[in-house]
């Protein structure tokens, strides 16, 4: 982990699964392996299933992520992805990339084994597409 890389805001995909538990369970494998890892972690997945799965009907809940995301983004060092397969069809996680590449914030991409299921996939690596400050001391 780099010094200047404290705070992420891990996004990946959600609304593209039909099974949002099983997603929710992915994104909070994640978040629970980068805080092991030494990050502290917004994830509005994991912050905000419940209210998803709770408050928001008819289409509602898209526009109001689509308000506080890049507020979110502003406040993060880095935004890291869950990679799938799913990844770059999510609407969401196209447009966190568009708000992270615009505002400079680092990217990286969270690797994991690969399993038949998102609720076998087990994080392993960061691997960062952007660079980070302090990427230079890296070795």
């Amino acid at each position: 982990m780099s010094q200047d890389v404290r705070v992420v805001y891990l996004a990946g995909p959600y609304s593209v699964y039909k099974d949002k538990e099983k997603a929710f369970q992915l994104h909070l494998k994640v978040a629970r392996w980068l805080i092991r890892c030494g990050y502290s972690v917004y994830s509005p997945i994991v912050h905000g299933h419940v209210i998803s799965r709770n408050v928001f009907y008819d289409g509602v809940e898209f526009n109001w992520w689509e308000d506080i995301e890049p507020r979110f983004i502003r406040a993060v060092d880095a935004v890291l992805f869950i990679y799938t397969p799913e990844l770059w069809k999510s609407r969401g996680c196209q447009r966190e990339a568009l708000y992270a590449l615009l505002m400079g914030k680092p990217i990286g991409l969270v690797i994991s084994e690969e399993g038949d299921s998102i609720d076998e996939l087990s994080p392993t690596r960061v691997v960062w597409l952007s660079p980070r400050r302090g990427d230079e001391d890296d070795g």
